[in-house]
């Protein structure tokens, strides 16, 4: 994938999901704004 960025949600390890759901959910929502954003012109 060209365009990855690498996201680390400190002290969360693999366990992210259920120890801090609303941060997975806010970088999950920040990737969406950037693929969904339209591009200017």
């Amino acid at each position: 994938m060209p365009n990855t960025e690498r996201v680390r949600l400190r002290r969360q390890g693999h366990a992210a999901n259920n120890l801090a759901p609303a941060r997975v959910a806010e970088v999950i929502a920040r990737l969406g704004d950037k693929v969904l954003r339209k591009p200017s012109q």
